[in-house]
């Protein structure tokens, strides 16, 4: 329980965010990401390609709320369900689905998805890390492009209409950072630094599109996340990788 209360923390102040927004303000939602948001586009790349079946297929993912899998990683729902609810939209549909209007809104997220594209961990050998199905930021934005003619045609068109829509990017480079291994740490400071540049030039891009509200939730701390606790267990033998006030991974 200890180790779980910094990252119920950061929710609640995430969540918490929303209430300073007017629950009247936005008409439709766009969301880019990862697991934190994919409410099912893994699962359609799974099918598409015959992988191996997805995790968020089975219970108990699901479970608590949807009483069924709902192809979100969480027992419940993700992040950008709430923000959904708050605002009177419908859960947003995986836009790989190709499945209705997407009027009110669409998911580009894809569980293990980078901000970096493919190419970079080919060029630093870091392929033998990378899932098959995972996809790059570059990739969900592209498929925003595809889907925008069918939301608006002309300048005016798209600004008034993105002006009451609102635009997740995030959270989504935490597995760039997972990909590399502990050997070439060194490289982390620049590696960072690329990361960074790729989300900016990401947003950038969506505001040349026309969006005007982007909420960018950033990356949690990994030494925080229940996950990483779990697997690296340090806690009975080695008090000092700890942080004393957060309970999480130094």
């Amino acid at each position: 329980m200890k180790h779980t209360i910094p990252f119920i923390l950061s929710l609640f102040l995430f969540l918490l965010s929303i209430q300073l927004i007017p629950s009247h303000a936005f008409d439709s939602i766009f969301s880019f990401g990862d697991s934190y948001t994919d409410t099912g586009n893994l699962n359609v790349l799974a099918k598409k390609l015959k992988s191996s079946p997805v995790p968020s297929d089975n219970l108990p993912y699901g479970q608590t709320f949807f009483h069924r899998p709902s192809h979100r990683f969480s027992d419940g729902r993700l992040i950008v369900d709430f923000f959904a609810e708050e605002f009177g939209l419908p859960y947003l549909k995986p836009y790989l689905g190709k499945n209705g209007s997407f009027r009110q809104g669409a998911n580009f997220a894809v569980e293990g998805a980078t901000a970096l594209d493919p190419t970079f961990f080919k060029e630093h050998n870091l392929t033998s890390y990378v899932d098959p199905l995972s996809t790059s930021l570059s990739s969900q934005l592209q498929w925003f492009k595809e889907l925008k003619p069918s939301l608006c045609q002309t300048t005016k068109e798209c600004r008034d209409y993105f002006s009451r829509s609102l635009f997740i990017v995030g959270h989504i480079e935490g597995r760039d950072y997972v990909l590399v291994p502990s050997s070439k740490l060194p490289m982390m400071v620049s590696y960072a630094a690329k990361i960074i540049q790729i989300i900016a030039g990401i947003i950038k891009e969506l505001l040349d599109q026309g969006a005007q509200t982007v909420v960018v939730p950033g990356n949690m701390p990994i030494g925080c996340l229940p996950t990483k606790l779990d697997v690296f267990d340090l806690y009975a033998y080695d008090k000092s990788s700890y942080d004393p006030k957060t309970g999480c991974i130094e």
